[in-house]
């Protein structure tokens, strides 16, 4: 999975049902190494079904060292909406909002390109889970939000 792909996309968009549920945040595994290093989350309490074998869901992903835009905006973490396609084994980010901690400071975008699922990543344990509806493989954080699980994660 691309930074690149995380950052170009951009505001979460959750169907209000979902919403307005509690958030099931899970442990979807790790992405990279050393400072490039990233924790990837998903809440099961937030899938939703867009169209037939499409279903949609809230990611988090926690940097194990802040990061920053060209533009001088600093970030620790990206939530992305992905949209699974479960028959087709796809997915496609649809957009995100970019934090520092706990502080919104970015969000927009627009839906980017629609790309196979790895079998050997985590995106593949996230599409299992979501595409069954079973995220028992997936343990749930034990921090209270996907930013302190991060941070608890990276030792920060």
């Amino acid at each position: 999975m691309h930074i690149g792909l995380m950052i170009s996309a951009a505001a979460l968009a959750v169907a209000p049902a979902a919403m307005a549920q509690k958030a099931d945040w899970r442990n979807a595994g790790a992405i990279g190494t050393g400072d490039a290093a990233a924790l990837f989350m998903v809440d099961a309490s937030s899938v939703t079904v867009v169209s037939g074998d499409v279903r949609q869901v809230l990611t988090a992903t926690h940097f194990a060292q802040p990061r920053q835009f060209d533009s001088g905006v600093r970030y620790t973490a990206i939530r992305i909406a992905y949209n699974f396609d479960c028959r087709a084994n796809t997915f496609q980010a649809q957009n995100a909002n970019v934090w520092d901690g706990e502080k919104l400071v970015l969000s927009g975008g627009s839906p980017r390109a629609v790309n196979p699922v790895n079998a050997d990543s985590p995106v593949a344990a996230v599409a299992r889970a979501v595409c069954s509806g079973n995220f028992a493989a997936l343990p749930r954080i034990r921090a209270a939000t996907p930013n302190l699980e991060g941070l608890a994660h990276f030792g920060q």
